[in-house]
């Protein structure tokens, strides 16, 4: 799904109730969010507790350079947060990669502020494509899908299917 919501109308929380969602129809154990710096932190300080079931434990990974800096929780959602640019370099994509093999058939991949991967040659993008291909289900979030024309959404649909453009 791709959440394409003005600034402040709550693109977050519709993705976290969707996790709850999922979470509790038994068919998600672990998230893989990818955000801008800074912003990966807000979702696992700020978002999920405030929009999140506090019913259901959870397990904070941050990302923090190279290693992962666990946050609290216990074991029935694995939460791992990262900073977009990370999956750029070896040791990012490789945690990123582990985390969503691990989580094989029952995963979420998020890409916060999506128009990140809009140039379909920029390393970051490929490594996007590559990682969704891991996820059992990826979600979009960007209240500015298109900067300059159309095909700013290519690289994003791609993320989320190949088939939505008739590929």
């Amino acid at each position: 799904y791709a959440y394409l919501f003005e600034q402040g109308l709550g693109k977050t929380a519709t993705c976290i109730t969707n996790i709850g969602m999922l979470v509790k129809a038994n068919k998600l154990t672990g998230v893989l969010i990818l955000a801008p710096k800074g912003v990966h932190n807000q979702w696992c300080d700020e978002q999920f507790p405030e929009h999140f079931d506090d019913r259901i434990f959870t397990k904070f990974y941050l990302w923090e350079g190279k290693s992962i800096k666990t946050k609290r929780g216990s074991e029935h959602l694995s939460v791992l947060a990262m900073n977009i640019d990370a999956i750029r370099t070896k040791n990012g994509l490789e945690t990123a990669s582990a985390f969503l093999r691990e989580h094989k058939g029952s995963s979420m991949m998020v890409i916060d502020e999506s128009h990140n991967i809009k140039s379909g040659t920029a390393q970051r993008t490929k490594a996007a494509w590559k990682l969704g291909n891991l996820a059992t289900y990826r979600r979009i979030l960007t209240g500015t899908p298109i900067a300059k024309n159309v095909a700013d959404l290519w690289s994003q649909m791609k993320f989320l299917d190949e088939r939505i453009l008739g590929h």
